[in-house]
This record gives C-alpha cells, structure tokens and sequence, in this order.
C-alpha cells in the first residue's frame, strides 16, 4: 500500500515529467508574440491577408503572413541555441500559402501578395519576442 504523502510525491513527479520536460526540451516555441503577427488560420485570399495585415501593423512597413494554423502547435517547432546565445525556433512545414504584404503603413497603397503556395519552408524566429528572422523554401 502506498501511503497518502508518497502519493502525492508521485503525482507531482509525474506532472513535472509529463507537463515541464516537454518545455524544456521545446523551449517556448513557437512564440506567441510570432504566431499572432504572422500565423492566419483564414488569408486564402490577398484580402484576407491584407485585413490581416492591416489589423497587425506596427513600425513594420512589411509583414510575412503563413496561412496554416497548425504552426500554432508546439510538435512543429525546435528551439535551439545560437551561437551568439540568442535562442530560436525553428519549423519545416509545407505550408498552404504564403503572403508578403507591403506599404502596411499607409493603408491606401497597402497589397499583399503570393511568395509560395504548398511549399515546404524553413521558418526562423526569435524565441524571446517572436521576431521573425527569416524563411527559406526546403527541398524534402
């Protein structure tokens, strides 16, 4: 019979096993900061991702959009630790489409357009803030 108090001690093992190894192993990614900027679950079309935009501009004249919202699962990022000690997330996905919309900050000249459609992408952004470091079309 296990007595109550080693029970306890048990179940609280068990949840830091099962609830905070996978933190520390996956880091904080993806960021929260980066999937709400850049990650539309809805921009099939240029006007979508356009509102999108819009609703998101900030000092950025640019904005990098992916329309799949399974990049908001951690099982498709890996955090790693630069050189420069900085940590990033990375994902390979093949993503559905990808939007690159430009003159965020005056509304009236503003478009997006298409850079991919069902392509696989490397995705790189900065684990702390979210700031998007980059893409690169990958061949699997």
């Amino acid at each position: 019979r296990i007595a109550s108090g080693n029970m306890s001690r048990i179940c609280g093992f068990m949840f830091l096993v099962l609830c905070i190894l996978p933190i520390l192993v996956q880091g904080n990614c993806p960021s929260v900061a980066f999937t709400h900027r850049h990650v539309c679950m809805n921009c099939e079309t240029q006007e979508d991702a356009l509102g999108f935009a819009l609703a998101r501009r900030r000092q950025s004249a640019t904005l990098t959009i992916f329309n799949d919202g399974r990049l908001h699962a951690r099982a498709y990022w890996t955090s790693k630790q630069e050189a420069n000690g900085r940590k990033t997330c990375e994902a390979i996905e093949t993503i559905p489409i990808v939007w690159q919309c430009r003159n965020l900050l005056d509304s009236a000249r503003a478009y997006c357009s298409q850079l991919y459609t069902n392509t696989a992408i490397n995705i790189k952004h900065q684990e702390l803030d979210g700031h998007f470091l980059g893409m690169k079309e990958q061949r699997i």
